[in-house]
């Protein structure tokens, strides 16, 4: 009994503790003070997996506290049961915790995953940032229909949509790190297997922004598929519709940009029409607005916005 009350005890401080957070939400919202970012940011490199990458973390919570509740229920029925029902509790009990731990090694697999994809798409996202010193204007995670788009780079020589692929190099038979990609006729070859699936999605992509451009401008814009490997050596073919580059301080895309292909003035229009959709982040301090209740729902979520290249 005495375990039991303990457990019951900590959920109660919990619950405490998540009531007086809220209070202090409504306490400040009470003071009548707005946040002073009145318009939409930039979203970030990775900003999509970094949300699923959250989302993740919370999922994990409920596989922790099973495990870990788990031997407290069994002490908490030790001297409540007799043998039978302790037994048949028990089974039940390790049943549970093994459904929680299967669902935590999956979870945690999927998070590998996550952190990999965001890691990638950040550090492009930062060495492409290096050709705003050339003229570009640069985008990350540009959202529409069938997903995100990674990057965008628009300048005077093309505009370019960046499709990440962050892939571990593999070791050789000695150990040693192999880190070659080969491209050809449409695939991409690294040490131990080829895919056409980067170049496929980064062409999509490509189409996409083509198409949005070409119903907002009227203009057919030079659009490139590009398909960025951080921490690979890339040697690819010269005459493809197609990029496949190593992202580092710019990649491949530093000879590009320079050139004279769009009126300055053409890629300033397709940047603001990009740039709509690539400012699409509403400040998390406005949660302490006087009316925040109108965008957050009761667990202090922002309610979904739909906005979509």
């Amino acid at each position: 009994m005495t375990a039991l009350v303990s457990f019951l005890v900590s959920l109660l401080g919990i619950a405490i503790a998540v009531c007086v957070l809220f209070y202090r939400v409504y306490l400040t919202r009470r003071k009548n003070k707005y946040s002073p970012f009145t318009e939409k940011l930039l979203r970030s490199p990775g900003y999509t997996l970094g949300q699923q990458l959250d989302k993740l973390k919370d999922d994990l919570i409920g596989p922790y506290l099973g495990i870990a509740f788990s031997p407290i229920l069994l002490f908490a029925f030790y001297r409540t049961l007799n043998f039978t029902a302790f037994v048949v509790t028990t089974v039940i009990v390790i049943g549970l915790g093994a459904i929680c731990l299967k669902r935590l090694l999956a979870l945690f697999k999927d998070a590998q995953v996550l952190r990999l994809g965001l890691d990638g798409e950040v550090y492009t996202g930062q060495e492409l940032n290096f050709l705003m010193g050339q003229g570009a204007w640069v985008f990350h995670d540009i959202p529409y229909q069938y997903g995100n788009i990674d990057h965008v780079v628009v300048s005077k020589g093309g505009i370019f949509v960046v499709e990440t692929k962050a892939a571990r190099n593999p070791a050789s038979g000695d150990g040693k790190r192999q880190s070659k990609v080969s491209v050809s006729g449409g695939k991409i070859y690294f040490p131990h297997h080829a895919t056409q699936a980067p170049i496929e999605q980064a062409k999509r992509h490509a189409q996409h922004v083509r198409n949005y451009l070409l119903k907002k401008t009227g203009r057919q814009y030079p659009v490139t598929p590009v398909v960025a490997l951080p921490g690979w050596y890339v040697s690819t073919e010269k005459t493809a519709d197609y990029l496949v580059i190593n992202p580092k301080r710019g990649g491949g895309l530093r000879a590009f940009v320079e050139k004279d292909i769009i009126p300055i003035n053409d890629a300033e229009v397709a940047a603001n029409h990009i740039e709509e959709f690539a400012r699409s982040i509403q400040s998390k301090t406005d949660l302490n607005d006087p009316d925040a209740h109108k965008r957050y729902d009761f667990f202090l979520n922002r309610k979904r916005e739909d906005d979509k290249m």
